[in-house]
């Protein structure tokens, strides 16, 4: 009856406004503050995203009654639960249930729902129905349209225009009644374009240059730009959206090696790269053929994401968060899009499905990495590229080269050594071969009396069950090394299969990269891996036949020191077995050392730390020896009888012919062979011993030959395979002239074509809000329908296609924004203007807001004369607060800060080694990201902790100190003068007259303070690690240190104006 009666209403309400003006009262009373022409994206979009389409938009399992309200096709369509209605009928605002429900008195009736906390305002609900009546046209979304040039628009007295920019500026500030303001006096503009330009004050001469008209602005402008300092200024936003840092996070936090990655980017900017492929070779340097050392390097951008090192993790579950990771990165950093709201489902407000989401991912599933970090050696989590240098380049190529000219003499030897091998057949005699003793083994285990495990009747004696459940555990002396031959010999019988079975193992296992050699059963085939860090650096074989369960068989397998993988053999009862190559490309050592290099870890046999054991396998006669064995040693440790019979019935010249009794011959009985071989592991060691040596950073690289099925995960869940998927993107951003990608080279060729509407906005918007705070979209990290409308949409679109047709020119974009009037204005503001414009989108005024925690910190350590200019380099550790990583650390993570000493406590704050977990504590204070995830627009706080940190921060103390020192020696014992230089210093200008004589004021009661309190002088003047001479530690370089620290609290030493 309720139904029935709610139906009448809507009926009645429906006919009663269909046969009068849909204008009510409410509507005509905002009638003159809505457009004459209403604009879908602009208008509309905003309103249904924001209030509607959280129940009636893209995401299919949260659509209310079957209604989907961004797509014109479905929001036209008849109503599925009330046949004969229709949300919206373009040009009938009285027939539309939309309207009817929007404007409904009755609380059950009414939209959005009271529950839902949303509510329209009556200029919403006027825009929606005037919307309607002019026929209801749908856009596509603003963001997704390919941006087309606009003309630059005609402006009365264009000379008040510095360059196209201004056109379209002044057009919409004349639009709104508004004029430019004045230009910037000289010193905050030559202040703002310096921190702008290079994040560090203009110095005292470029001033002066510049005020006197020596230097031109444009002239300023260049040299900035040709600084070292640009490449690091522009540096440090790619670091907050490349979430880089010095650290894996998580709980234990271990430290890691990218810094080589944070160069490159410097470099990269400073040499004014491209833009276009900036980003392809962060993306898909790796794809390239044949990569440079740079661009693997580059492609460290993508494995600046978390590792989890913990152990009891489970391995897939992290593997997937770092894809998605990536994933999420990608759609914020090179879209602006929110990819990451559409793990769990569809997107609620953008046309991003949750298969779309998975297809995205695809592309970076690939990676030849594990889920569980490495916790012994964590500083290069696989994979990972040599960081060698030039020089290093000849060293190993000169090795190389010697260890293959012995390689080919061996070779040589062996080839003209025919006569002497059948001189020897001539008189050897095949029983006593047989009778005599082979080569000793360097370890031996018998396995007669194992106490922990069941012992059972072996092939000699007793032989050892294990259970699964552990194993046995011996010191062992077995430390080869990757150039090292050596080989196995034992007796085994396997279970029945089920996986994988770890038998044996001398390794750091998986916290340690699997660092050695181990040996395990995949369904009952044979594997071998020697690993320095698995997989990128290991071989891996695995037999192609399967053992017999429950049955005994002798198993040998030799090692030549070649570190390749066809320098491995593996017999099964004496036979030469074929075997799969599963990772060949050994190039460090495989000793597997204790994380503290104290020892090597020993052997373990049927058992392996956070995997399955032997369970009901049984070994016996475990025999490693120190040399390669040859196939004839081989038959004769299996006891092959059958071996035996048919050599001992072969005639001699028959002998003389056999390989295996040759390569026996080569291995044991050829001195010049053996001196030879001596000469080959020498000369292999060097190489080995230099390629250890070097350093190793994380770069993209995917599987070989192969790829990692992809699967829409429900729920998000890493374990919950639905649709299996292939590569793609959204289709709402694929022109329909573009073939979907489908390698990661092919993602990165179309994020920077002319196809792809996003890229070229999402730069220039992001380098517009580097330098006025704010970008002309607002929401600079989301372009989506839940994202700011762009306040100048013609010039950001004129932008976006300029830079493009510059060939993606940074410094060209930069330039062309800094030389505008739009840019160079007066951030001074009348309250008219500040009331009518309080976040300056029209542009009416200058820039002027607080400077980033980086700028604020290198500024006083350049005003002081304390910083150290020097480019690139490991990370440092200037002042924190003791005893902040004791607290705050894991119990296995680091929890010692260690603070550095010299240069390294006076670096920019580009180098502060960042702890994710534990980030430095003054820059999180002024709001640098914790880079846990990308970053594109910092927020922006202001608390009380800022202006304590600034005035009793060692590092700002110190700087205030040392300041005193400096302006005291130039300007010698005038006090004016003194705080007159440490004044312009700090903020590029000269103090007014009233700020002169408070700084006088406050200077002459600190000097009398300090001339009669000496030990609270010494106190102030011991701050910090750099030491004053005894002549300077007086009561005038006190009193101006605490006038320098009061300056630094000024607001133009932190505000760009």
């Amino acid at each position: 009856m309720k139904v029935i009666l709610r139906l009448c209403i809507s009926f009645c309400l429906i006919l009663s406004v269909s046969c009068h003006n849909y204008k009510t009262e409410e509507l005509v009373s905002v009638e003159q503050s809505i457009p004459d022409l209403i604009d879908y994206n602009f208008h509309v979009r905003p309103i249904l995203s924001d209030k509607c389409f959280a129940c009636h938009g893209p995401d299919k399992s949260k659509q209310e009654a079957g209604l989907r309200l961004d797509i014109r096709e479905e929001a036209l369509n008849e109503l599925k639960q009330t046949p004969g209605n229709y949300a919206i009928v373009p040009g009938k605002p009285g027939k539309s249930v939309v309207f009817e429900r929007i404007m409904s008195a009755d609380p059950e009736m009414v939209m959005p729902p009271i529950e839902s906390h949303l509510e329209l305002t009556s200029r919403e609900k006027a825009i929606l129905a005037k919307w309607i009546d002019q026929g209801a046209e749908y856009e596509e979304h603003w963001a997704f349209q390919l941006p087309k040039k606009q003309p630059v628009p005609d402006i009365k007295y264009p000379g008040e225009a510095y360059n196209e920019i201004d056109h379209f500026v002044l057009k919409k500030l004349r639009d709104e009644g508004l004029e430019f303001s004045l230009t910037a006096n000289k010193e905050n503009l030559l202040r703002r374009l310096s921190f702008d330009l290079t994040g560090l004050p203009p110095t005292l001469k470029e001033l002066d240059q510049f005020i006197s008209g020596q230097k031109s602005y444009e002239d300023m402008v260049d040299h900035y730009l040709a600084s070292d300092s640009y490449g690091e200024k522009m540096a440090t936003a790619w670091l907050d959206l490349a979430r880089y840092a010095d650290t894996h996070g998580y709980q234990d936090d271990g430290p890691r090696r990218m810094w080589p990655w944070r160069d490159w980017v410097i470099n990269a900017y400073n040499d004014n790269m491209p833009y276009d492929q900036f980003i392809k070779w962060q993306l898909a340097g790796d794809k390239y053929p044949n990569p440079t050392l740079e661009q693997m390097i580059a492609t460290g951008f993508n494995r600046n994401h978390l590792i989890n090192v913990e152990g009891g993790i489970i391995a897939e579950e992290y593997r997937v968060e770092y894809v998605l990771d990536r994933t999420n990165t990608f759609g914020k950093a090179f879209l602006g899009l929110s990819f990451e709201c559409a793990r769990c489902h569809d997107h609620k407000y953008d046309p991003i499905s949750q298969k779309d989401y998975y297809s995205t991912s695809y592309f970076f599933n690939s990676v030849d990495e594990m889920g569980q970090g490495q916790r012994d050696f964590p500083e290069v989590q696989p994979p990972s590229v040599l960081l060698t240098t030039e020089e290093k380049d000849k060293v190993l190529l000169f090795l190389k080269n010697q260890t293959e000219e012995s390689r080919k003499s061996l070779e040589n030897i062996a080839l003209s050594s025919a006569g002497d091998f059948k001189g020897w057949v001539n008189k050897v005699n095949l029983k006593d071969l047989f009778n005599a003793p082979l080569v000793e083994p360097v370890e031996s285990y018998p396995f007669e009396d194992s106490k922990e495990f069941k012992s059972i009747e072996g092939i000699e004696g007793r032989a050892v069950l294990f259970d699964g459940g552990g194993g046995l555990s011996f010191p062992g002396k077995m430390d080869f090394e990757r150039y090292d031959p050596f080989s196995y010999s034992f007796h085994i019988k396997p279970p029945e299969p089920n996986g994988t079975f770890n038998f044996f193992t001398k390794s750091t296992g998986e916290f340690g990269g699997f660092r050695g050699i181990e040996m395990q059963l995949v369904d009952n085939r044979l594997e071998l891996r020697m690993s320095h860090r698995y997989p990128n650096n290991a071989i891996r074989v695995r037999s192609c036949d399967p053992l017999l369960p429950e049955q005994w068989a002798h198993v040998g397998v030799t090692y030549d020191g070649s570190s390749e993988a066809k320098g491995i053999r593996i017999f099964i009862n004496g036979k030469l077995q074929e075997f799969e190559v599963l990772r060949d490309n050994l190039y460090k050592s495989i000793v597997p050392y204790l994380n503290n290099s104290n020892g090597t870890y020993g052997i373990v046999f049927g058992y392996q730390f956070n995997a399955q054991g032997f369970p009901n396998g049984a070994l016996d006669e475990f025999k490693i020896f120190d040399v390669e064995l040859s196939q004839f040693e081989m038959n004769l440790l299996a006891k092959n009888n059958d071996y035996k019979e048919q050599l001992m019935a072969l005639p001699k010249e028959n002998l003389k012919q056999n390989e295996q009794l040759k390569e026996f011959y080569l291995l044991r009985k050829s001195k010049e062979m053996e001196t030879e071989r001596e000469q080959l592991a020498l000369a292999r060691k060097a190489e080995n011993d230099t390629l250890s040596g070097i350093p190793e950073i994380m770069v993209m690289k995917d599987i070989q030959d192969s790829v990692r099925t992809t699967y829409v995960l429900e729920r998000g869940n890493y374990d919950s395979h639905g649709e299996q998927v292939g590569p793609g993107l959204p289709d709402a951003l694929m022109s329909t002239s573009v073939v979907q990608p489908k390698t990661r080279m092919e993602l990165a060729e179309w994020v920077v074509s002319k196809e792809n509407p996003l890229t070229s906005r999402v730069v220039v918007n992001r380098l517009w809000q580097s330098l006025f705070g704010r970008g002309l979209v607002e929401t600079s990290n989301d372009f989506g329908s839940q994202g700011s409308l762009p306040t100048h949409p013609e010039l950001l679109d004129w932008l976006a296609i300029d830079f493009i047709e510059s060939g993606w020119d940074v410094k060209r974009m930069i330039k062309q924004i800094v030389m505008s009037k739009t840019y160079q204005q007066s951030s001074k503001a009348s309250p008219e203007l500040l009331d009518k414009d309080p976040n300056n989108e029209l542009l009416a005024r200058g820039p002027k807001y607080r400077l980033p925690a980086e700028m604020i910190r290198d500024n006083i350590l350049a005003a002081s004369g304390l910083l150290v200019e020097k480019i690139g380099g490991p990370s440092v550790k200037p002042y924190q607060p003791e005893g902040l990583w004791q607290e705050k650390a894991s119990f296995v993570g680091e929890n010692k800060y260690v603070r550095g000493t010299g240069d390294d406590l006076y670096r920019r704050s580009l180098y502060t080694y960042w702890r994710r977990t534990i980030p430095p504590p003054s820059m999180i204070t002024f709001d640098v990201p914790d880079r846990n995830m990308c970053t594109v627009r910092r927020q922006s706080t202001t608390t009380p902790l800022q202006p304590l940190i600034m005035l009793n921060g060692p590092e700002y103390m110190e700087a205030a100190k040392v300041l005193a020192s400096r302006v005291a020696e130039s300007e010698h014992e005038n006090v004016e003068n003194q705080i007159t230089r440490a004044f312009r210093l700090l903020t590029s200008r000269l103090p007014k007259e009233e700020e002169l004589e408070t700084l006088l004021e406050l200077y002459t009661k600190e000097k009398s303070r300090f001339e009669q309190e000496s030990e609270e002088m010494s106190q102030l003047l011991d701050i910090g690690d750099y030491k004053l001479d005894t002549k300077e530690q007086n009561a005038n370089i006190a009193a101006l240190t605490v006038v320098n620290n009061i300056i630094m609290n000024f607001d133009p030493v932190y505000t760009k104006y």
